[in-house]
């Protein structure tokens, strides 16, 4: 069937950003259906039909952003040849009873002031999600996986973690432990590692260049966990590029 979703606000300013960082997220069985805080207007709403089909991304008012989550835009790798001139990024994040805390952003270069190249969350609760990428070769990259709450992913409130793959490589395999953030600088193309390397993960078949992502939500629950009083970071946002490539690759657990 068909549905509408109304979130209203009387005075037409949202729940973000002039008095705090709120945020709502309509989610089923794992897939997110839109996401929002920000209004100028005293009601929004979105249509949607059940069983839900996730669409392609959209941006009309040309910011940069997906209309219906706020995420950005997925890369164009159309023109890339995976392999040769650029090299598979899999992310694969598991959420804890609080997914709507969660969120995630890739920059190119070694912090959050390079071009950012992909972005997601919040998301719902108990679920798994996955995405793809195929991202230029010969470059430094960081990912950022952000906490609302400052207290990670696990495990006081369920068993979040996320790992990171190339090609079925292993770049980082998180235990969801850490504060406001986590950060893992990685170079692409990875380095040629022996064959009885530890961090070898099992063979992932190869993945074809395309102009969207491939996000695939996997739930446990379709529960989503409420907001907890907290003082959380800011979302990310899209910046300037600035990059420095080096082949150095490293974790950063930050708890400021």
């Amino acid at each position: 069937g068909t549905y509408t979703f109304v979130f209203s606000d009387r005075e037409a300013d949202g729940i973000c950003c002039n008095h705090g960082e709120g945020v709502y997220l309509l989610s089923t069985e794992g897939k997110v259906v839109t996401i929002g805080g920000e209004m100028y207007t005293k009601e929004r709403r979105y249509v949607f039909d059940l069983p839900f089909e996730e669409p392609e991304a959209v941006d009309e008012n040309d910011d940069g952003l997906d209309d219906r989550t706020g995420w950005v835009m997925p890369f164009d790798s159309s023109k890339y040849i995976e392999g040769e001139t650029c090299e598979n990024f899999h992310l694969e994040l598991k959420t804890d009873a609080y997914g709507l805390e969660t969120t995630w952003a890739l920059f190119e270069g070694s912090d959050e002031s390079g071009r950012m190249f992909a972005s997601g969350g919040p998301y719902a609760s108990d679920a798994v999600y996955e995405v793809d990428y195929c991202l230029p070769s010969e470059q430094e990259y960081v990912l950022y996986v952000y906490d609302w709450a400052r207290e990670g992913i696990c495990c006081e409130s369920g068993n979040g973690g996320y790992n990171v793959t190339s090609g079925g490589r292993v770049i980082f395999e998180s235990t969801g432990v850490f504060g406001d953030k986590e950060i893992t600088q990685f170079y692409l193309p990875l380095a040629d590692l022996p064959s009885s390397s530890p961090s070898e993960a099992p063979a992932r078949s190869q993945m074809s260049a395309t102009t969207f992502p491939t996000i695939s939500p996997t739930p446990e629950t379709s529960t989503p966990g409420e907001i907890r009083e907290g003082p959380g970071s800011s979302f990310p946002t899209t910046l300037v590029p600035t990059a420095s490539p080096s082949p150095a690759s490293s974790t950063i657990d930050e708890n400021a």
